[in-house]
């Protein structure tokens, strides 16, 4: 690490790497990871600030070509029989079976890597006291991701002797194949603070807008019973092997929200939240919605009739309500309100193979957002100079419009669409007791728990 600079400009330069060699002595199978970092932070007047972050990673990853879950090379080695010679009297590979195939598949045939980098730029210019309005800022927030990756894959034809002839082969025909990815992230945020104090009186107001855009693509070609064993590359395989194909995968996402918070002398707290939110995973017209939420929370020992002994030293309530979407995650695919159509090569006319297209599932044409509401009490006590904590809670959460599979009977012959018609309730509650203790002056150790119900 390398840092340095002074109050008008700043920065910290960072490199790593990290490398390790995985359960395998024979045959590829290490990682190695390298990483790069820079932070730039510049004052560029005494209201303008512009902060720049960009990492850099690159690992690599070379493994064997065959499969190490389910019945691969991992299930070769540790349930199957290892009394097996690996290699004949005359030094080849042994085709008697069991583990010995194993040594034969990680030491030649083949290698699966895969070498990938990772760009991850961030910048923020930030403004105060905007228009002489002193306690708003304005700032400008741009983060990206740029995602490469590139793995081969080549199965190697490795004979197994015995006897003094072949017995097998592992990869009979041997195989190479190339994929290649990118995958872009772009996140811009526009954001306003505005902060005001007046007496007891502690205002905060924040507006913004969050824009985001994904996209990732890949590439996959391959061939098959290549000429050359050992210089594998896609020209010498047959061509009437070669296969390619492409698969680009979109979706965008904006919101619009505020938050408002009020605090009196520390004393009575209160925060509303409001937010629209857009997806482009739903259907075009139900895809914008509205969340609002709200806490409050009171200090009772701020009060001035409180007692002020050391025995409780904190007592506070709060309560919120609050709705938030669920749309984002991977359940929904990126155009399930569409209908979309498959390529297949399963139909033969003739002596070859006839490509034709199909309709694989019904689109959710009224695909809209989850809500999930949820209410929360609670309360806060602190005991004999914070010596002890007690914090309890009681929820309850509805998930409402959830997304279900539709039944419909199984002549219909494709996928079934996904509808917002579920609804699931939860609720519990929680008890956490904490006893903080000093022995000496440097000893300081904590002991916590907790008790709780959800249903």
């Amino acid at each position: 690490n390398i840092s340095g600079g002074n109050e008008k400009l700043n920065f910290l330069i960072s490199a790593g790497y990290y490398g390790k060699d995985g359960v395998f002595k024979v045959g590829p199978d290490d990682y190695q990871r390298y990483n790069l970092r820079l932070n730039l932070g510049a004052q560029l007047t005494n209201k303008i600030s512009l902060d720049f972050r960009i990492a850099y990673t690159r690992d690599n990853l070379a493994q064997a070509s065959g499969n190490l879950s389910g019945t691969g090379l991992v299930y070769e080695i540790y349930r199957l029989r290892t009394r097996t010679p690996f290699f004949t009297p005359d030094g080849k590979y042994n085709g008697a079976g069991s583990a010995a195939t194993a040594y034969a598949r990680l030491e030649a045939g083949g290698y699966n890597k895969n070498e990938r980098n990772f760009i991850d730029p961030t910048a923020t210019l930030r403004v105060k006291d905007v228009a002489g309005v002193k306690g708003l800022t304005f700032s400008t927030i741009l983060g990206m991701q740029f995602r490469t990756g590139e793995r081969e894959n080549f199965a190697r034809t490795v004979p197994l002797w015995g006897n003094g002839k072949v017995l097998s082969y592992l990869n009979q025909v041997n195989a190479y194949t190339l994929t290649r990815e990118l995958t872009e992230n772009e996140n811009l945020q526009f954001l306003a603070d505005y902060k005001k104090k007046i007496g007891k009186h502690d205002f905060s107001l924040l507006v913004g807008y969050q824009w985001e855009d994904f996209r990732y693509s890949n590439i996959v070609t391959g061939a098959k019973n290549l000429v050359s064993n050992d210089l594998p590359t896609l020209n010498l395989g047959d061509d009437k092997t070669k296969t390619n194909s492409q698969a680009i995968s979109t979706n965008a996402f904006q919101s619009v929200f505020g938050r408002f918070n009020y605090n009196y002398n520390g004393k009575y707290l209160l925060e509303g939240t409001l937010r629209r939110d857009e997806s482009s995973k739903l259907a075009t017209s139900l895809r914008t919605k509205i969340f609002p939420s709200a806490s409050v929370g009171w200090n009772v020992n701020k009060e001035s009739w409180f007692p002020n002994t050391n025995v409780v030293t904190e007592l506070k309530f709060r309560a919120s309500w609050g709705r938030l979407g669920g749309a984002l995650g991977s359940v929904i695919g990126n155009y399930d309100y569409l209908s979309q159509l498959s390529r297949g090569s399963a139909l033969v006319i003739g002596n070859s193979r006839t490509s034709y297209l199909f309709q694989n599932s019904i689109p959710s044409q009224s695909l809209s957002w989850e809500t999930i509401e949820s209410s929360n009490g609670g309360v806060d006590l602190s005991l004999f100079n914070n010596k002890i904590q007690i914090n309890a809670d009681y929820y309850v959460k509805y998930n409402r419009n959830m997304l279900t599979a539709q039944n419909l009977p199984a002549v219909i012959g494709i996928g079934t669409p996904r509808k917002n018609n579920g609804e699931l309730k939860s609720w519990g509650w929680e008890v956490e007791l904490r006893y903080k203790g000093k022995i000496g002056s440097d000893f300081v150790y904590s002991i916590s728990a907790n008790l709780s119900d959800n249903q």
